[in-house]
């Protein structure tokens, strides 16, 4: 296992923040590129935007305190937008109904080959399998929320408000729970 630096985890929850707001603004980029070109109603852009968004800023973070190759990002992004693709193409699903589905099975993606680029580094790199699902979960559980903040106020100034809390606060929660688990697997052994 290679020496580890410090790990602010803030400054973990601060950036996925930030990586998530990317994703947000990636999939906003990327839909319309895509109905330009004739390619319409395909979420994969979910997938892509979010993998690519989390993946960017976790990469860039956890290379200050481990040797890991942007390999970290690849996986992100395919492992994400993977599902969307294989549930949209050959599930037959679509729209809202397929977020669930492909967000799990994403998670499930990335966190396993994500614990495989770890484990060379860290101890305790399998603690990444539950904290990146759970982290997935809860962010998709905040998005999804969005289906009954409408029985919350009348406003539509606060319903936007509480929207854009609840779409933001996705990368918070991805962060808080991804970043107690490396806080643990980046401690050193005394």
């Amino acid at each position: 296992m290679t020496e580890q630096v410090g790990f602010n985890l803030k400054k973990w929850v601060l950036f996925n923040f930030f990586g998530w707001f990317l994703g947000v603004t990636l999939i906003l980029a990327i839909s319309p590129a895509l109905e330009f070109f004739g390619i319409r109603h395909q979420q994969f852009a979910v997938g892509t935007g979010m993998g690519l968004g989390i993946g960017l800023v976790q990469w860039f973070l956890l290379r200050t305190s481990i040797a890991l190759k942007f390999n970290w990002v690849w996986v992100s992004v395919f492992g994400m937008t993977l599902p969307f693709v294989v549930l949209e193409q050959i599930g037959g699903l679509t729209g809202i109904q397929i977020l669930f589905s492909a967000v799990s099975i994403g998670a499930v993606i990335i966190g396993y080959v994500h614990y495989a680029l770890l484990k060379n580094h860290v101890g305790k790199a399998i603690l990444w399998l539950p904290a990146s699902a759970i982290g997935w979960m809860a962010a998709l559980t905040a998005v999804k929320a969005l289906d009954y903040s409408y029985v919350l106020s009348a406003s539509n100034l606060v319903l936007f408000f509480v929207n854009l809390g609840l779409i933001l606060s996705g990368g918070l929660l991805l962060g808080l729970s991804s970043g107690i688990a490396l806080k643990a697997m980046l401690k050193k052994a005394s």
